[in-house]
């Protein structure tokens, strides 16, 4: 079985490459083919999805899957994919488009049940269904109507589907990986959470603050598909995988590029650069800093690939882009592309939205199958595979192009996420916070000196001195943080009080994002250290109330075992030493974190996940910020004996404005 299915694969893809699969010609006349018209209700489903691009490309190539199938059934020469039916009709077309309609159907309502658009995408399915005269009722899977063969069809996909390894029924859940890295709390400056920088590190968004005034992770998403070298891929096969073994679990690595560059190892000045031109290049987000570049192919394109080992030159690191000389001529008119000179922050801003994907999109995967259908579109547009040989019509070719393009979608999910799975490199953030928690590692004789520091660009990456903040200094109005280091950045939307006047929330003509170092830092300067989220505006932090919110510090700090100490007139804030790990997230009875030892790959470890209950306050009501907490039980934390009842209770903080029944 497994045998014939891999044969069928390769047979499909190698016919689909070479343009040698023919059929005869369908009904859809000038509109769009039905294939189309399902594959828009799939996009529609995916927008009002959650953003998951690996597996909305593996719902776009199996979709792709059953109107092939569903398509080649009723063709001599075709190879489908999943079926090893074969049957004849009067009217190919008709039967065609019925079986079609029929396995989209199923295969669609299947894998969007619990998509929270589901509500609003299942009467579209059936309206589809209605409107091509199809009964969505049908679920028949006897006979050789065509109804029943698309319900074969689509049922056929939805068994494999659930057996690809893909742990669908979970919901697509991680079965092994856990992150060795606590996750970093995104409103607090800086990462002293990370040990090992180098490796992934979740992200949370929300966090709350103990009766001890310590801020606790909440909210933070999981590492997604990290094991999704595990899926059934459309092409890939032995000879484009390698297994890895880690922790006792084998890892499947399609297309191993090798390990990644990685601090303190090879590739050290690789790492540190990376994360630095990104860094700097969040400068080029601001629409007002007078740069204009064209963006025609005249001044775009026409650039080799870079070497994965020697990358330098391939970017042009300050001014931003790659080093493409573009093209002379438009080789259809053979005439010169007119110069497009937009602003820079327009275009990078535009660029990085589209791909990095808000609310209602429908994913990079399905970017592309919105690009085929845009270009499809055009008057100029031709339906010949590979470019040659007859005009398909657009069922034909649709079937053909969707299967080819969902395929390619597919295994490159499979592929890139069984890389990343495996060599879970660490985000741009993580390293740019750690590194500038540490300082500057350009030149021992400056300020804030730290040979894992972040390395100075002028312009771009500066240390923050007395002299630079004083009256006209260029850090001028970052008085107060001397010592610690400056980045270029655009401020960002959520820095926009009105939309009518502001663009980036702009602050002058510069943008800043201050990061906290952990050497060399003043007593003056620790006020400062807890000012919620790294925005622009010195000294001020956002309130309780506020789309940031600052952390709440106990008003007075009482000296834990390992824990921090009191800091002179600081009202109890606590010290963050120069080379020791933060320890007000630490648990009672934690050991202390280690710092990383970068000449070894250490095994990921087992973490408990941090439940977080929301319960409503007496009132009802609901109440933003930190300060909106209960104690509730938790183990591990204890203050005071319950009413009635003997022995500690265990406590822990949680946000007001959750049930108080327990988790939902």
């Amino acid at each position: 079985m497994a045998t014939g299915l891999s044969h069928r694969r390769g047979l499909a893809a190698i016919a689909i490459a070479i343009g040698g699969l023919v059929g005869p010609v369908s009904a859809d006349g000038d509109g769009p083919s039905v294939a189309r018209k399902w594959q828009e209700l799939l996009l529609d489903s995916i927008r009002r999805d959650f953003g998951r691009p690996t597996i909305h490309a593996r719902n776009l190539f199996h979709l792709s899957v059953a109107m092939w199938d569903a398509w080649a059934t009723y063709d001599a020469r075709a190879t489908p994919w999943i079926s090893t039916e074969r049957h004849e009709a009067k009217v190919a077309d008709a039967a065609r488009r019925e079986a079609i309609s029929h396995a989209a159907y199923r295969l669609l309502r299947n894998r969007f049940a619990n998509s929270p658009g589901f509500a609003t995408m299942a009467p579209r399915y059936d309206a589809l269904m209605l409107e091509l005269g199809c009964d969505p009722s049908d679920a028949s899977v006897v006979g050789d109507a065509p109804a029943a063969v698309g319900n074969r069809i689509g049922n056929a996909l939805i068994s494999f589907g659930l057996a690809d390894g893909s742990n669908q029924a979970g919901d697509y859940a991680n079965l092994v990986y856990q992150p060795v890295n606590p996750p970093l709390i995104v409103a607090i400056p800086g990462n002293p959470w990370a040990i090992d920088v180098r490796r992934y590190q979740p992200l949370a968004l929300q966090y709350f603050v103990d009766q001890n005034g310590f801020p606790i992770p909440g909210g933070f998403p999981p590492f997604l598909s990290a094991e999704w070298g595990r899926v059934s891929p459309f092409a890939l096969g032995a000879a484009d995988r390698v297994e890895r073994f880690r922790d006792g679990v084998t890892w499947n690595v399609y297309h191993d590029p090798g390990p990644p560059p990685a601090l303190g190892g090879t590739g050290d000045a690789a790492w540190r650069g990376g994360h630095e031109m990104v860094a700097m290049w969040s400068s080029h987000l601001d629409p007002a800093d007078g740069v204009l570049w064209d963006i025609s192919p005249a001044s775009m394109g026409n650039i080799e690939p870079p070497d994965p080992a020697h990358p330098k030159g391939f970017y042009r690191e300050e001014l931003g882009g790659n080093a493409g000389l573009g093209y002379d001529v438009n080789p259809v008119t053979g005439l010169p592309y007119a110069t497009q000179l937009v602003p820079r922050g327009d275009y990078a801003r535009v660029l990085a939205e589209f791909w990095a994907d808000g609310p209602s999109s429908e994913t990079p995967p399905g970017h592309w199958f919105s690009i085929l259908n845009k270009v499809m579109d055009h008057p100029l547009a031709s339906r010949r595979i590979g470019g040659t040989g007859r005009e398909l019509d657009p069922l034909e070719y649709d079937v053909k192009a969707y299967l080819a393009l969902g395929g390619a979608m597919h295994d490159t999910a499979v592929s890139v996420w069984s890389v990343k799975g495996w060599y879970e490199t660490s985000r741009p953030i993580s390293a740019i916070r750690w590194m500038c928690m540490r300082g500057q590692s350009s030149n021992p004789k400056l300020p804030g000196y730290h040979p894992d520091g972040i390395r100075l660009r002028p312009g771009f990456i500066e240390v923050i001195t007395p002299a630079t903040t004083g009256s006209g200094g260029r850090h001028a109005e970052l008085k107060g943080y001397e010592g610690m280091i400056a980045v270029r950045a655009w401020r960002g939307p959520n820095a926009i009080t009105d939309p009518a006047t502001q663009v980036g929330g702009r602050l002058g003509a510069r943008r800043r994002l201050v990061a906290v170092p952990a050497a060399d830092v003043r007593h003056a300067a620790l006020r400062r250290l807890h000012v919620g989220p790294q925005r622009l505006q010195p000294g001020r932090g956002e309130g309780a109330r506020g789309a940031h919110r600052k952390p709440v510090l106990p008003r007075r700090a009482r000296r834990v075992r390992g824990g921090p100490e009191r800091v002179p007139g600081l009202r109890g804030r606590p010290e963050r030493r120069p080379d020791a790990p933060v320890r007000e997230l630490r648990r009672r009875g934690r050991p202390e974190r280690p710092e990383p030892d970068l000449g070894r790959h250490p095994p990921a470890v087992r973490r408990p996940a941090l439940a977080v209950d929301r319960r409503p306050d007496r009132s009802g009501g609901l109440r933003a910020g930190p300060r909106a907490l209960e104690r509730v039980r938790m183990p591990g934390r204890s203050r005071r004996r319950p009413r009635g009842g003997r022995g500690r209770p265990r406590h822990r903080a949680r946000l007001v404005g959750e049930p108080r029944g327990g988790r939902s």
